[in-house]
């Protein structure tokens, strides 16, 4: 029957994307109105009569379609049928919301006049009404029945007289295909099954240029399914997915992540797989490139890893000897009730968006989010809420660089067919206020599968992927119209530089936002180079650094508190070593004038030598002192006192630190290791 779920999918769901209100009735005298077929114990067919459906064992077996249904619509779905042949636990009826044998509700009758009406959801069975009922038709007399979706209520009809109003939100939606259920030994003859919708209107983004998608270069896509795509800011290198090629390591069947680099004439080289141990007999695939393009995040955990093979995320790095075995990220309370799973991580890594379903999910799949604790692990994942979320499949998730503009894939929003990508704006750090999303229009969507949308920093140039057949998805490139580009952001592009030149590799580079005080980056450089490339939102201050074991990271504060276009930056990070009798200046170490009230940026510069201190002991003596003339020796000397003072509080041991006011040293405050 998946091939038959398929088929009704892709042709019906397109046309009801374009209605408002729309009856349609299918009358089963006439041919192509339903799907035929024959099987041992089970067949359908179109006859002069009407359609036959026939069960010859003791199994139920649902003979379904897949409709367009959104969680908020009044829907009429009504039929009329005529028993034919059954026994004394023979039923018929309708099918609503059916995703598989453990998830989906029915309403049947039997022909002794017996009302059943039940769902299933994870094995979980309940009856909420089952009794005989005199407005049955009994035995061989034909019975129609009909089920209502109210505002708040669902009804459930037998020839036209109320049996049973609930709660519509006891009746979960976990798929939308709707039909018939025939059960043990039972021929039944429907003479017409009619739908009654209240279709949304498609929310479509009106673009002021044309979208042109463009095929990859040739060798990129081949005859299997390319289904995710990362590519590193200078475009140099690309990875994608490849599901279902014969060369992967776990047979056809199996994912495994392919990579390819720009050539000397600006094309794409022909994709190889990724060797080492980020691919193996599982499925293995890129959820997200970090912007520096040393670090990947992946999906599932690894057999060798100390979680084991399982669903999640996890990371890994790539060194001299390639890429490393992935390690896992722990998410708090992580689940995920499907066999699917898809996640993005946000280019700070302060964010994971997850496509996953759990207990609270709003349809088959919903979209959540995880934020970034202070040891790296992720909290408990929250949903986006019903705005993102329908009571169908949200997936593929992409978080813009400006961290608010997501794009997402869905066939849960009024669309083209099968699934869509659409975008919505973050409105608030509630990450459940959203603008309401938009279909990015016939120019990306199409009525097959589209997703895996990606972007740009500068939101110009786009990538996604389309499933041209049933065994081929393909990467497409295109342009940006203005209309559906995310906010404008800050491309810091840098290098390290150290008098020890191998501090520049494998050094760590960090953000902090001053108005929020808030941890932002935390990254390495490449293992053989100290470039790196950071991105900033508009609306803050940042203090940035590089550090390296034994060495003081200068700090440098970056202004992008007052919003403008896109724009590319460089910046230099500079890590001086450490070394005895050398005396470092302190810039962020301020106080107001004539008092001893330091500045905002002075307590995260003193908690960066905390940490300092506190990870090099060997280090035994250090001199903090003020420079400058000072004609307030007695201030001067409170200041300093109080520095010491935060940093034995924090844990820094006293007999390690001295002061003194050097008159001869250039103003300002300065540290300098004694021994």
């Amino acid at each position: 029957m998946k091939k038959i779920a398929l088929f009704i999918f892709f042709t019906f769901s397109s046309l009801q994307a374009q209605l408002i209100d729309s009856t349609i009735v299918r009358d089963f005298k006439q041919k192509g109105t339903w799907p035929e077929f024959s099987e041992k114990d089970k067949s359908s067919q179109l006859t002069p009569k009407g359609l036959e459906l026939d069960v010859d064992n003791k199994l139920a077996y649902v003979f379904y379609q897949s409709w367009e249904f959104f969680e908020d619509q009044m829907v009429t779905m009504e039929t009329s049928f005529t028993p034919v042949k059954f026994n004394e636990k023979s039923n018929a009826g309708l099918i609503f919301g059916f995703r598989s044998w453990v998830n989906y509700n029915f309403f049947m009758i039997s022909p002794d006049g017996e009302v059943l009406i039940k769902s299933i959801t994870n094995y979980v069975h309940t009856i909420w009404y089952k009794k005989k009922s005199e407005w049955v038709n009994k035995d061989k007399a034909k019975n129609v029945l009909r089920i209502d979706w109210k505002e708040h209520d669902i009804c459930f009809y037998v020839n036209d007289h109320e049996i049973l109003k609930a709660p519509r939100k006891l009746f979960r939606l976990h798929q939308n295909n709707f039909g018939y259920i025939v059960e043990n030994n039972m021929e039944i003859l429907a003479d017409y099954m009619k739908s009654t919708f209240k279709v949304k209107k498609r929310n479509e983004v009106v673009t002021s240029a044309k979208i042109k998608l463009s095929p990859m270069d040739e060798g990129i896509n081949s005859t299997a399914n390319e289904n995710g795509i990362g590519i590193s800011l200078d475009k140099s290198h690309m990875y994608i997915n490849r599901h279902q090629h014969i060369d992967n390591l776990g047979g056809k069947w199996d994912t495994d992540i392919w990579e390819s680099q720009k050539n000397a004439k600006g094309n794409w080289t022909k994709p190889r797989q990724v060797p080492g141990p980020i691919n193996d007999k599982y499925h293995n695939y890129l959820l997200t490139l970090m912007p520096t393009g040393n670090k990947m995040y992946v999906g599932n955990h690894y057999e060798k890893s100390e979680f084991g093979e399982g669903k999640g995320v996890s990371f890994t790095y790539l060194t001299e000897k390639g890429w490393q075995l992935p390690k896992p990220v722990i998410i708090e309370e992580f689940e995920n009730l499907k066999s699917e799973f898809n996640a993005f991580v946000s280019h700070d890594e302060q964010f994971i968006i997850l496509a996953i379903e759990k207990k609270d999910s709003y349809g088959l799949t919903d979209l959540y989010v995880c934020f970034r604790k202070r040891m790296g692990n992720y909290s408990k994942p929250k949903n986006l809420g019903k705005i993102i979320n329908s009571n169908l499949s949200e997936t593929v998730p992409y978080l813009a660089y400006d961290n608010k503009t997501l794009y997402f894939g869905s066939d849960g929003h009024s669309g083209y067919g099968s699934i869509d990508i659409y975008m919505a704006k973050r409105l608030d750090d509630s990450w459940e206020n959203w603008s309401t999303p938009v279909n990015l229009g016939n120019g990306i969507n199409s009525n097959k599968w589209d997703a895996y949308f990606n972007v740009t920093p500068k939101g110009d140039q786009g990538w996604m992927a389309r499933q041209l057949d049933e065994k081929d998805i393909d990467f497409f490139q295109f342009n940006l119209p203005e209309e559906i580009r995310p906010e404008p952001v800050v491309v810091l592009n840098g290098r390290v530089n150290c008098v020890q030149k191998e501090w520049e590799n494998n050094a760590t580079i960090t953000s902090v936002d001053l108005l929020q005080n808030k941890p932002i980056h935390q990254f390495i450089t490449p293992f053989d180079s100290g470039n790196f490339t950071a991105i900033f939102n508009y609306g803050s201050k940042y203090l940035v650094r590089a550090t390296q074991t034994g060495g003081y990271g200068l700090p440098v504060v970056l202004d992008y508190s007052s919003p403008a276009g896109y724009a590319e930056m460089r910046q230099e990070l500079k890590i001086e070593p450490l070394r005895v009798n050398h005396s470092i200046h302190l810039p962020l170490i301020q106080f107001s004038k004539g008092t001893k009230n330091w500045e905002a940026n002075t307590s995260l510069e003193l908690d960066y030598w905390v940490e300092l201190l506190t990870s090099n002991r060997d280090w035994n003596l250090f001199e903090i002192k003020v420079g400058g003339k000072s004609e307030e020796a007695t201030l001067a000397q409170e200041q300093l006192d109080k520095l010491v003072h935060y940093l034995t509080d924090k844990g820094v041991d006293a007999a390690r630190l001295t002061t003194k006011i050097d008159p001869t040293q250039t103003e300002g405050f300065w540290i300098t290791r004694i021994k």
